[in-house]
């Protein structure tokens, strides 16, 4: 068995902060996510132990997610496949809260105000919000 500079539970740490990261760090993870595919599939894990178990026992997270990036990693281009996260994620959120709207309709007028926010105002005041605080 190859020898890596990480073992697979270093790797894991380092795929849960990237994936805190938010959206600058996802192509990384990708990254991060489908080497230890590879290696877990390789047998380091032990055998038959299926990645995508692996993965959800150590990161508590669905194997959805994980597919999602190996195959933003896997992608003839990444960074479109970062996009059409995005997109999917976001169409997802706005089924759910659709959903949650008919259920509570004084919902609503949250959602709608939620909707019109500039996406870049929000991060360019984070930003500086985290300039000041050092953060």
């Amino acid at each position: 068995m190859k020898q890596h500079k990480m073992t697979l539970d270093e790797l894991a740490s380092k795929i849960e902060l990237e994936a805190k990261s938010g959206d600058a760090r996802l192509l990384a993870t990708a990254k991060l996510v489908r080497e230890l595919k590879l290696r877990i599939e390789g047998g380091e894990a032990g055998e038959g132990v299926k990645w995508t178990v692996w993965g959800e026992q150590r990161f508590g997270r669905k194997k959805t997610w994980l597919y999602d990036l190996n195959a933003i990693a896997c992608a003839k281009d990444p960074k479109a496949a970062v996009k059409a996260y995005h997109l999917r994620n976001s169409e997802k959120q706005k089924r759910r809260n659709d959903r949650l709207i008919e259920r509570n309709p004084e919902r609503a007028a949250v959602v709608k105000l939620v909707r019109k926010i500039d996406v870049e105002h929000v991060r360019k005041v984070r930003k500086y919000i985290c300039d000041l605080t050092g953060e």
